[in-house]
């Protein structure tokens, strides 16, 4: 029986319409590494949005992390390319 990959599980979890923070897939699914399982999945043609949390954390100072969103073809009916930009393309 063949198991599920950490993207898979991500993706999995994103699809619920749920975010998901570092925290949250450390937790969830053992992934210490979150931002390069959303890269992977935006290479296999998955739109992901980031957004900036800013908060407060419990020694009272301002802290950010992002949280990513997958963006549905309802949200958005247009393809996503996953494509850096060249030098000459800025």
């Amino acid at each position: 029986m063949a198991t599920e990959s950490q993207n898979q599980k991500i993706l999995n979890h994103l699809k619920t319409g749920v975010g998901i923070t570092q925290e949250d897939a450390r937790i969830l699914f053992g992934c210490w590494r979150l931002a390069s399982r959303i890269n992977d999945l935006r290479r296999m043609g998955h739109w992901i949005t980031t957004t900036s949390v800013k908060t407060t954390n419990r020694e009272g100072k301002k802290v950010q992390f992002a949280k990513y969103f997958l963006i549905t073809a309802t949200d958005n009916p247009q393809p996503y390319s996953y494509k850096r930009k060249k030098k000459d393309d800025q």
